[in-house]
């Protein structure tokens, strides 16, 4: 219902008029004259006399409303601004860092409205200290990129003002303390001031992550072995010989006894696999054979299994046995959380390999995981 309306130019509350139509108003926004329901029935409001509804009245005269407070206060409080920022560090570790600018009360030493500004038509233009902010009120229109980058071309401050919430009802009191005291509803669409601190975010970001290098580094200095096995990953990274050696185990995988046994077993093809078969899993150039054929063995090992369950390091144990691995960086394993993202990606590492199969064979609905405190073990939902 409409309860404010515009009478000789002055928005008018319903029950700050006469009733009927000697109220003498009008529509804020189709401009009809409106009567007065002051009746006992209903809550007091104004309808038009043509009995139409005017969807924008309402909009309208809150947004007059709220531009005639600012307008006589002149004053209000700036909402707080608060830039993230963040860097990575070696190990590719994101780490943040914030800096803000505080909410505070602003006494403008002039406040107008509708000026047109290098081809921007502000709700409110409002100055302080020869400085210029630019107030927005948004009921049911925002600030869109298009004026978002006239603001940011003419670098003028401004701030917008959420008033959908209060569409449906609202007083004089409450509409000044939204727009003059409160702080929930304001967002700056753009601060001068923001550029400058991201710049300081970005550079405590980045002193974050060099002071977490230093400890990494410190603490790799420390284990015996470890920078020499990180430097042999590296080098097998770039040089592409784990690319070489994928390709000679594939050779070799179909030759395999395992693979003949459990091809037999479960009816494989090495060229037509099921899908829970020839999954890449992290860690799986820690075996010295191709992933189709470990995994084809451990699969044959579940479906020969006695119990209607078994352990994860029982599966790790027999894979270990069965298929040979890389030891060489165990220091890597034990340490992995002083290595990068990629260098963890390409880790050979043949017992989380098998944990992260057998993950994906309950994702599959193979397995079904049951956690237990010291050992995750897995009930055989398909043995095929």
């Amino acid at each position: 219902m409409m309860t404010f309306a515009l009478r000789d130019g002055e928005l008018m509350h319903v029950d700050e008029v006469a009733n009927g139509l000697g109220c003498g108003c009008l529509c804020p926004s189709c401009g009809e004259a409106l009567i007065a329901k002051q009746g006992t029935k209903s809550a007091h409001h104004f309808a038009h006399k043509g009995g139409g509804d005017c969807k924008g009245g309402l909009e309208t005269a809150l947004h007059l409303a709220a531009k005639a407070i600012l307008c006589k206060e002149m004053s209000m409080r700036l909402p707080e601004l608060t830039v993230t920022e963040d860097a990575a560090d070696s190990l590719d570790r994101i780490h943040k860092a914030s800096r803000s600018i505080a909410s505070k009360m602003v006494l403008f030493d002039e406040v107008i409205h509708e000026v047109r500004l290098s081809g921007v038509v502000p709700d409110i233009l409002a100055k302080k200290d020869g400085r210029t902010l630019l107030i927005e009120i948004a009921v049911h229109h925002f600030v869109d990129e298009i004026k978002l980058g006239r603001l940011r071309e003419m670098n003028v401050a401004c701030v917008e003002v959420d008033l959908s919430g209060m569409i449906d009802g609202w007083t004089w009191d409450s509409l000044r303390a939204a727009l003059v005291e409160g702080g929930e509803s304001k967002v700056w669409i753009y601060n001068p001031r923001e550029l400058d601190l991201r710049a300081a975010a970005r550079l405590d970001a980045e002193n974050k992550a060099r002071q977490k290098d230093q400890t990494y580094h410190r603490q790799r200095a420390q284990i015996v072995g470890f920078e020499e096995a990180a430097a042999k990953l590296d080098e097998m990274m770039a040089s592409g010989k784990f690319e070489r050696y994928r390709s000679i185990t594939e050779a070799e995988g179909p030759s395999h006894p395992e693979w003949i046994s459990a091809a037999k077993m479960l009816a494989l093809s090495w060229d037509q696999l099921p899908d829970h078969i020839n999954i890449p899993v992290h860690g799986e150039m820690g075996f010295l054979v191709d992933r189709r054929v470990w995994q084809a063995g451990l699969c044959s090992w579940i479906r020969k299994c006695p119990n209607k369950s078994f352990s994860m390091k029982s599966a790790v144990k027999w894979c270990l046995a069965s298929f040979g691995y890389q030891r060489e960086f165990a220091v890597l394993q034990k340490n992995n959380l002083l290595l990068s993202g990629e260098q963890r990606a390409n880790l050979p590492w043949a017992s989380r390999a098998v944990s992260l199969y057998l993950r994906a064979l309950s994702d599959k609905g193979r397995l079904r995981a049951v956690h237990r405190i010291f050992d995750s073990r897995y009930e055989i939902v398909l043995r095929k």
